[in-house]
């Protein structure tokens, strides 16, 4: 029986629920009915559904995993007019492919609600109305950030003013695509707001993007950027190689294939993207609006 809760996570298994299963407006008022969290959102025709519950637990017993979350997202009208690909921490735009015509739509981090696994049955759940992997792993990426991105100190962010100016403009930036991620370690992070930062860099790229002389030069480029706009901010300076030489900033280039676990135990990912402002968010360059 559906509602036979012992058996509700099996049963929600055999129904072919997933991680990225889509819910169309004509079902989704059923689910948000059953919601057992405050749910602050009114549903219309444009409201779809997206299950985020990982795939083990969909299937989990109900006394280990008893609910299933739940993301309401809103297909937009048009293309948006600043499609937030990940960078935001609030708001995020995906593709989904109904009856062969690309849709976009607009997720809202606070749109999320359990329901219980028994309420998923009986839905009639359509295996290929799902997430592309590609737009599920945005998803998961996008709700993973929002919780576990470095946390860089206060005056640390402050001074930095990474949202405006010629830091944003270098992470906007053609060659920042080449740019796979900026690790920094900072020496005095219990610096007050009178005290210099000490950072080191290391910048990592794909190793064939570094063999190519053409990339190499924009990544270069972007290194030298990188410097400027740094060392331009108040309180921010770059610890020295070599104590007599001004110049011998700590920033390496290293492909992603030297990234160790050291540095990885030294270094704090810095998601520049992610820290960008929703009302001053603009398409990523590379991000084609179809």
């Amino acid at each position: 029986m559906a509602n036979d809760i012992p058996d509700s996570a099996d049963q929600v298994g055999l129904e072919g629920w997933r991680q990225g299963s889509l819910i169309t407006p004509t079902k989704a008022s059923q689910i948000t009915d059953a919601s057992i969290d405050y749910f602050n959102h009114v549903v219309s025709s444009d409201t779809w559904l997206v299950v985020l519950t990982q795939d083990c637990d969909l299937v989990r017993k109900i006394e280990q995993e008893p609910y299933v979350e739940i993301l309401a997202i809103t297909k937009q009208s048009a293309l948006p007019n600043n499609a937030m690909r990940g960078q935001s921490a609030r708001l995020l735009h995906l593709t989904i492919n109904d009856n062969q015509v690309t849709q976009w739509f607009e997720c809202n981090i606070h749109d999320r609600f359990r329901i219980k696994k028994a309420s998923l049955l009986g839905l009639d759940c359509n295996s290929t109305t799902v997430l592309e992997e590609n737009e599920l792993r945005m998803l998961r990426q996008w709700l993973a950030r929002r919780y576990t991105r470095a946390a860089f100190p206060d005056h640390f962010e402050t001074h930095l003013a990474s949202t405006k100016g010629q830091v944003k403009s270098l992470f906007k930036s053609q060659a920042a695509k080449l740019i796979s991620t900026v690790y920094i370690a900072i020496d005095n992070e219990e610096a007050d707001s009178e005290e210099d930062y000490v950072i080191h860099v290391r910048l990592t790229a794909l190793a064939e993007d570094l063999a190519d002389d053409d990339k190499r030069e924009s990544i270069d480029d972007f290194e030298q950027r990188f410097i400027a706009a740094f060392t331009s901010r108040p309180h921010i300076r770059f610890a020295l190689i070599y104590p007599n030489d001004p110049d011998s900033y700590d920033i390496r280039i290293l492909s992603e294939e030297d990234v160790t676990l050291s540095i990885l135990r030294q270094y704090k990912r810095f998601d520049a993207d992610y820290r960008s402002s929703d009302d001053d968010a603009s398409p990523p360059e590379g991000i084609e609006i179809n």
